[in-house]
């Protein structure tokens, strides 16, 4: 998401307050913005991959990208299941102009420094929807073919039997949603994708570079205990073993099979009775 990158949390230090268009005030204050990370934080501009992802979120706050990302929210929930899709097809008017998601990218490209924005972008590997955020929405059905998917944010989303062929997602942020009998194919690549507080039931055939999932913790199983909604989980949950075998990790898988086993046996105890979910409970304050 824009608001967690250090780039954009830096405009604060200057007279930004919040309300004007980010992207309308990186371009008015170019030049005062670049010269004060130079002076204050130099790091932010040599991290290649805060710069990159910098750079793919801003751009859909363009007008063309606010039009094209809202046209994206509400085109994809109405694809009919079954249908194969790139989303290139897509178009938005634009000052009596029609732009496709290739004229957004060639205007408004991705790239891994500020200082020559234009010039040192980085080609997609697919229909560029780069640094898109999505919000509330469910996706079932549909195969997702040749799309870059890379700084892309899915939060509070249902993703309901979706198959991915040739998709890229890096660094890719999949918050609060659920997926399940998705399945990601060998042609995928997928790195430091970030799965927050979701629900993973899908089969994945690609590697799978350096996830992140969020922990469970003892209030988690206590919400479990009392009958909290799991859809609302404040942690991630793997179901099947495809994603920690194609992680290729012995310390995630450990932990995974861990915390399957400590998710089976609250249910075992959820379906028993009141008496043995009240026993539990107390043991998780001990």
């Amino acid at each position: 998401m824009l608001v967690n990158n250090p780039i954009y949390k830096s405009f604060f230090d200057l007279d930004y307050k919040g309300r004007e268009n980010p992207y309308m005030y990186y371009k008015r204050n170019e030049k005062e913005i670049i010269a004060y990370l130079k002076k204050k934080k130099r790091h932010l501009l040599e991290d290649k991959e805060i710069v990159k992802a910098f750079t793919a979120k801003l751009r859909w706050r363009a007008p063309i990208g606010m039009l094209l990302g809202f046209d994206l929210g509400r085109i994809l929930p109405k694809i009919q299941a079954g249908t194969a899709t790139d989303l290139s097809t897509i178009e938005v008017e634009y000052g009596k102009k029609m732009y496709s998601i290739e004229d957004f990218s060639r205007q408004h490209p991705v790239c891994e420094t500020l200082e020559e924005w234009t010039s040192q972008c980085i080609d997609p590997r697919g229909t560029d929807i780069r640094g898109l955020s999505l919000y509330d929405i469910r996706l079932e059905g549909l195969n997702l073919h040749d799309i870059d998917l890379s700084y892309v944010t899915i939060n509070r989303s249902e993703l309901d039997r979706l198959t991915f062929k040739r998709c890229v997602l890096d660094h890719t942020e999949i918050r609060r949603t659920e997926m399940v009998g998705c399945c990601f194919k060998e042609s995928c690549e997928m790195s430091c994708v970030r799965f927050d507080d979701t629900l993973i039931d899908s089969e994945f055939l690609c590697k799978i570079h350096a996830p992140y999932i969020t922990s469970l913790r003892k209030k988690d199983i206590r919400k479990r205990l009392l009958g909290y909604n799991p859809r609302w989980r404040g942690f991630t949950e793997v179901r099947g073993s495809s994603f920690y075998e194609m992680a290729d990790d012995p310390e995630l898988e450990s932990y995974i099979l861990k915390k399957q086993s400590i998710l089976n046996d609250i249910h075992t105890i959820c379906e028993s009775g009141i008496k043995e979910r009240g026993i539990a409970l107390v043991k998780t304050f001990m």
